[in-house]
């Protein structure tokens, strides 16, 4: 973490001469509206978390702070989503009672309908970037990106058949000792978890219902930053904003840094830059756009944790849980 801090600071630092004026003659106002679209991102994404809970389904009310919890998670580790789902299926049982099990399930079957629409924003975006004969290194990283997701599928597709994760259990078993001694436990939570992954993806309606809103999140994220664009008072056009998007998701997966502080901020000031756009306006942008969807809600959601009694070793023993 320290390590992506000093990388982020250094990055700013080189282009601080040309951000200060453009930050100076920003508009407030686009500003508020960029942060009031991520805050419809963030509610839409609670309602698409509603659809695979089972039972009771808690309120907005009840799953907002819990999803501004698990966002500042994911922000503080390396790998995205590696932390911030087990705390919100830990969250969620605390508020709502929801079996831990099932509270995974939830989260990991709504993120299906995510990692479906991040494929298509990238599949998308592949030929307008050939189009725009953008530099064959992040043509490479697109493609690259694209296998890891259809990879992804696979896993998703092999965890549901019971007796090819039973021959695992077996194989572990036999290879090690300790997985021996603890393989009743670990299959009755894995295949809890796995009955209710099944449930949940089982429901084709639920499942059209999360596509939808996976793609209205992605809407209101391309005019977030198209508003960004406004408030810096460059033109930019909402085809420009769907790419940069993309480029977004697929920095957000290098497991560099937490939260990819410094690699976002390098990767896409770099894009930017190739991409014909000033590297003042480049660099100004990357910083409204990561105070508003990096800095915010961590700081946000660790406030929450700390409102709801969580402390730093129960997170240490919820995240190992994964």
């Amino acid at each position: 973490m320290i390590f992506g801090i000093v990388l982020m600071m250094f990055i700013f630092a080189f282009f601080w001469k040309d951000i200060i004026p453009v930050l100076n003659k920003a508009e407030l106002e686009f500003v508020i509206v960029a942060i009031f679209f991520y805050v419809l991102f963030i509610l839409i994404w609670a309602e698409r978390w509603r659809i695979f809970i089972e039972g009771q389904k808690p309120g907005i009310k009840e799953i907002f702070p819990v999803l501004i919890a698990g966002i500042a998670i994911n922000n503080l580790t390396p790998l995205a989503r590696i932390g911030g789902e087990p705390v919100r299926a830990y969250m969620l049982k605390i508020i709502a009672k929801i079996k831990f099990t099932k509270g995974m399930a939830s989260t990991l079957s709504e993120l299906v309908a995510e990692f479906l629409s991040q494929l298509l924003i990238v599949l998308i975006s592949l030929p307008i970037l050939f189009s725009l004969q953008t530099a064959p290194w992040l043509l490479t990283c697109f493609m690259f990106f694209a296998l890891i997701y259809l990879l992804g599928g696979l896993m998703i597709i092999n965890i549901q058949d019971e007796l090819k994760i039973k021959k695992l259990f077996t194989w572990l078993s036999f290879k090690f000792r300790r997985f021996s001694i603890m393989r009743a436990k670990i299959s009755k939570v894995f295949f809890s978890f796995q009955s209710a992954l099944k449930t949940n993806l089982a429901n084709k309606e639920n499942l059209k219902k999360s596509l939808i809103l996976s793609l209205i999140m992605k809407g209101f994220e391309i005019l977030k930053i198209y508003a960004i664009f406004l408030a810096l008072n460059y033109e930019i056009s909402l085809l420009m904003c769907f790419v940069i998007l993309s480029v977004t998701i697929i920095i957000s997966v290098i497991p560099a840094t937490p939260g990819s502080m410094g690699i976002m901020e390098g990767g896409l000031i770099s894009f930017l830059i190739i991409s014909g756009i000033p590297h003042g306006i480049a660099a100004a942008f990357v910083i409204i756009d990561r105070i508003i969807t990096f800095w915010i809600p961590t700081i946000a959601g660790i406030i929450l944790m700390h409102k709801y009694g969580i402390t730093e070793k129960m997170l240490s023993l919820v995240i190992s849980k994964r």
